[in-house]
């Protein structure tokens, strides 16, 4: 195959590509070959600078295609003979070298008739390709020894001329049968040529219509009339313009047959869209480009391909849906090719990884790696994918500023039509806020049920305390004022009400109940607390402290206070528990400036205590330093550990308005500041201590299911002067008050009881007698708290487990007001 090219140009000079001609002389050249076989005669083929397509010696064929061949050409072998035949047609003529015969043959210019019979139009190319510039030298060379030993064998054989003559007439015969034979291969080859570039016109994907300068129809192929439902018949010397709306016809017509009448010669023209006009009258989008031809009066011709663009332009509409629907989701959607290299990210991956999008295309996704994914991990995804499957999962991803996230991903292969993967599609999400979102439902679901557990359980724990400060202050009052007995139930009642705040730090810690904060003296807490820590601790422990007395005063709920101390403390002798070591607890005042409280989120600038727990223990791993206040977390053995303590510690220290760190070093230690602010009290007024319990002589209805319960209060009141009618059953307490409502000055009921609930009682009693005062006593009620209770009408509501001297206060207080 020999090639030609040129570059073509638009009417402005923009430069639209190259025309390349293909011509196709393998077949001349065999026929070449095949006619040299046998004979002493040389056959060459050379083009129109000398180099050969077809040599008798093969080496030097091709000779302009390859640098070290640039001299082998017919011109350099015979110089003499090459200057007759470059400037001739064609001839015979004898040289020193032999006997040469040449012919030229011309093979753009063939090209250019084939083409141009195919539409009926003589065509040119208009200067752009020089058809006699490019053309071939077919040469044949008998040898001067051949032609030698041809005159001596025929003046040998004179006597042979007759047959000599008849062999040499056979021989020019069957050169000419030969070449009448050439000619009709030729154009037997030169019609099926036309057939086929004539069907090839007819069947391409585009439609091609032939028009001249006046825009009347000369030839249409079969898309054509496809494209616009009308037969070849019915369009064949048609204005071009029938195939446009009207409202193109002034206007785009115009400019079209313009540009066919006046435009500048050029191969290719520019693409024009525009609307056609179907046969059924209907409008659609076309896409039409011009080609001009002048032929040799000088005319001009033009050939118009036209495409019906509908489709196209209902996927680019779609593909711009796509693409803002895409810009516009909250989901990053990332494009890899074959090798994960990322060819295309949207706004959304920007928004959520905090890689703009320039510096992510060309990277790998593991630039988002967190580190938290063990190399299975990548190699099962990978696996999955190279499969042709989709992979699922949850990356832990990290931001371009070391930010941690949770990447919900969901990562395809993209197939081609082969069924090749091309690349792959992957669609992020960041579900961060979604887990902790979950983690704080779940928390928040433990929290609850703790909440009902801690309820119940105060509720049973509360009425035992309220049995057994009841019954000891009873023996209590029993004993002479000195009796070592009496000093022994004393301990008893310190360590009931230990256990009673101890409740309700469970029931604050379970938000089933809240605290009360008031001013507290520090150091009292964090004294009293190490006191009772000392005889708990090993010996192996020492305890050192620094405890600033001055300036210590807070708002806070000292039990909580108190929880904190002891649960870092038991926690610091966990960690010395092997090889024994120092505790240490500081307390100081401290200042919070404006650079300190940045650091420190949750805290503001102003005057703070600082309480200081240190341990010489094993120390906490930084990749678990992170959790240890989340609740339920916990290294210490089954069985050790609740991980509540430090969950604990976090919520009282937050809700006093403070704040907690912790540092830690691996076999170091661990040491915890607390923050807690200081209130603006300069001192606290001591609670005045009551001498003398009030007594009373009024007659009381008590009512409380707890047997044990309701016997202590009895005979508690009645050790004061009351007179006292007991039940452990509401309907009863109810009967016996239909009975006589006037018989009783004030009823005492607890809340929780079987059949009948305090709370019910107290209206069936207030609607009997509006003015009879109730007093509810509770362990734990998640029924009615003290609010609720005296907007139904309850003159005071008290908390379980009690003293009797509160029992006798508040019923003297009720009693008293009424009078």
């Amino acid at each position: 195959m020999i090639r030609f090219a040129t570059p073509v140009f638009d009417s402005k000079g923009k430069k639209l590509g190259i025309v390349i001609l293909n011509y196709f002389g393998s077949k001349m050249i065999k026929r070449l070959k095949d006619r040299a076989t046998g004979t002493s005669t040389e056959i060459s083929l050379v083009n129109s600078d000398g180099y050969w397509f077809l040599s008798p010696n093969p080496e030097d064929n091709w000779g302009f295609m390859y640098e070290e061949k640039k001299d082998k050409t017919f011109g350099n072998k015979y110089l003499k003979e090459w200057e007759r035949i470059s400037k001739e047609e064609s001839g015979q003529f004898y040289t020193e070298n032999g006997l040469f015969t040449f012919s030229t043959v011309y093979p753009i210019k063939d090209a250019e008739k084939l083409t141009a019979s195919l539409i009926g139009l003589k065509r040119q190319t208009s200067g752009i390709l020089k058809a006699k510039s490019h053309y071939w030298k077919t040469i044949s060379r008998v040898t001067p020894k051949n032609l030698q030993q041809r005159e001596n064998e025929i003046t040998t054989r004179l006597v042979k001329v007759y047959l000599g003559a008849l062999a040499l007439f056979s021989i020019i015969s069957c050169f000419v049968l030969r070449q009448v034979t050439l000619r009709k291969e030729a154009e037997s080859t030169l019609i099926k040529s036309k057939l086929n570039l004539q069907a090839i016109v007819k069947s391409v994907g585009e439609g091609i219509i032939s028009i001249d300068s006046n825009s009347k129809i000369l030839f249409v192929n079969e898309e054509v009339c496809r494209i616009f439902d009308y037969s070849e018949k019915e369009l064949l010397n048609k204005d071009v313009q029938a195939l446009l709306p009207e409202h193109y016809r002034s206007s785009r017509a115009a400019r079209l047959k313009k540009l066919v009448s006046e435009a500048p010669p050029k191969i290719l023209g520019s693409r024009i869209e525009l609307e056609g006009l179907h046969k059924n009258g209907k409008f659609f989008p076309i896409e039409l480009r011009v080609e001009e031809t002048i032929d040799e009066s000088g005319e001009r011709f033009s050939t118009v391909s036209i495409r019906d663009i509908t489709e196209r332009i209902k996927a680019e509409k779609e593909l711009k849906h796509l693409a803002a629907a895409i810009d516009q989701a909250e989901e990053a959607i990332v494009v890899t090719d074959r090798d994960a290299i990322i060819q295309y990210v949207n706004p959304a991956f920007e928004r959520i990884t905090g890689y703009k999008r320039e510096e992510a295309i060309g990277q790998n996704p593991r630039v988002l790696k967190g580190g938290k994914h063990g190399e299975l991990f990548y190699k099962e995804l990978w696996d999955t994918l190279v499969s042709g499957k989709r992979w699922r999962g949850n990356f832990i991803n990290k931001k371009k500023n070391g930010e941690i996230f949770i990447d919900e991903a969901s990562i395809a292969p993209i197939f081609d039509s082969y069924g090749e993967i091309t690349s792959y599609v992957a669609v992020h999400r960041d579900i961060t806020k979604n887990i902790k979102l979950e983690r704080q439902i779940r928390q928040s679901q433990k929290m609850d049920a703790i909440g009902k557990m801690a309820g119940g359980i105060a509720h049973d724990f509360n009425n035992i305390l309220t049995a057994i400060i009841g019954y000891t202050e009873i023996a209590e009052a029993d004993l002479p004022e000195k009796s070592d007995s009496r000093k022994s139930l004393g301990e008893v009642l310190k360590a009931s009400n230990r256990a009673k705040d101890l409740v309700k730090q469970i029931l604050t810690f379970s938000r089933a109940t809240e605290h009360e904060l008031k001013p507290i003296q520090l150091h009292l807490i964090i004294k009293e607390s190490l006191e009772f820590l000392r005889a708990s601790l090993p010996t192996t422990i020492e305890i050192h402290s620094n405890i600033e007395k001055g300036s210590d005063i807070i708002l806070g709920d000292p039990t909580q206070i108190s929880q904190i101390i002891m649960n870092l403390c038991t926690n610091a002798e966990h960690a010395m528990r092997k090889k024994g070591g120092i505790l240490i607890v500081n307390l100081e005042p401290v200042e919070v400036d404006e650079e300190f409280a940045k650091t420190h989120k949750g805290l503001k600038t102003g005057d703070y205590m600082r309480l200081t727990v240190s341990d010489t223990g094993s120390g906490i791993d930084k990749e678990i330093i992170e959790h240890i206040f989340d609740p339920f977390f916990t290294t210490k053995p089954k069985g050790e550990g609740t991980g509540m303590g430090l969950s604990l510690i976090h919520g009282i220290v937050v809700s006093h308005g403070g704040v907690v760190t912790v540092y830690s070093e691996v076999g170091q230690g661990t040491t915890f500041n607390i923050f807690l602010p200081r209130a603006e009290v300069e001192h606290i007024e001591k609670e005045k201590k009551e001498d003398l319990i009030p007594e009373g002589s009024e007659s009381i209805l008590l009512v409380d299911d707890e047997e044990a319960i309701a016997l202590m209060s009895k005979k508690a009141l009645e050790r004061l002067g009351y007179k006292v009618v007991s039940t452990t059953n509401a309907k009863e307490a109810l009967d016996l008050f239909k009975e006589s409502p006037e018989k009783f000055d004030i009823v005492l009921s607890d809340v929780t009881m079987p059949g009948m609930t305090g709370v019910d009682l107290a209206k069936e009693l207030m609607n009997i007698r509006k003015d009879i005062p109730v007093v509810l006593s509770t362990g734990y009620s998640s029924i009615v708290n003290e609010k609720q209770a005296k907007e139904m009408g309850v003159r005071e509501f008290i908390i379980k487990p009690f003293i009797k001297r509160t029992l006798a206060n508040v019923i003297r207080k009720v009693l008293d007001k009424d009078k």
